[in-house]
């Protein structure tokens, strides 16, 4: 059973944002959400996806990405560029679930602390 209904609707702090599924990305496990209320240009999309690498760890991404207006564009600068923020968990097939749910909860806690984006951009965490 997936874990996201459709349509999903997240909140992204200012406002509900709705995502429908598109479709499964060829070649992967997993799939494609889009907004269909943003405009064509942001090209905004949630993946999902699942895999095993090589060395038989398991590999599973959530990301986000949209195409967003620069703040201050140069004469060779695009007006719309990519913003694209990854989950990625990596892991043993053997790790119990429950330890690796509780290594993803510590992360996402420290990434909800005050300031942690703004502190991570300026590359002082």
């Amino acid at each position: 059973m997936a874990l996201f209904t459709v349509p999903l609707v997240i909140n992204d702090g200012s406002a509900d944002r709705t995502f429908n599924w598109l479709r499964q990305v060829p070649g992967e496990i997993g799939g494609l959400y889009t907004e269909p209320a943003a405009a064509a240009s942001a090209a905004s999309t949630l993946k999902t996806g699942h895999s095993t690498q090589k060395n038989g760890r398991e590999r599973h991404l959530c990301q986000r990405s949209e195409q967003v207006a620069l703040t201050d564009p140069g004469d060779n600068d695009p007006a719309l560029d990519v913003i694209v923020v990854n989950i990625t968990v990596s892991h043993h097939p053997k790790h119990a679930s429950a330890a690796v749910e509780k290594e993803v909860k510590l992360l996402l806690a420290a990434a909800g602390v005050t300031g942690f984006t703004a502190a991570m951009m300026r590359g002082e965490i």
